[in-house]
């Protein structure tokens, strides 16, 4: 594997990462405007 290669691979897997991690925090403000806190608290 080249290294101009491996670079875009790497690159690739913080931006997933940084995707998904982002998307956490986006569905946790999501449940908490439409769940009570202790029903999210109960489901987590």
């Amino acid at each position: 594997m080249g290294i101009g290669r491996q670079q875009v691979l790497i690159t690739l897997a913080l931006f997933c990462t940084y995707f998904i991690w982002g998307s956490t925090y986006l569905a946790i403000r999501f449940g908490l405007e439409s769940f009570p806190p202790f029903l999210m608290a109960g489901v987590r």
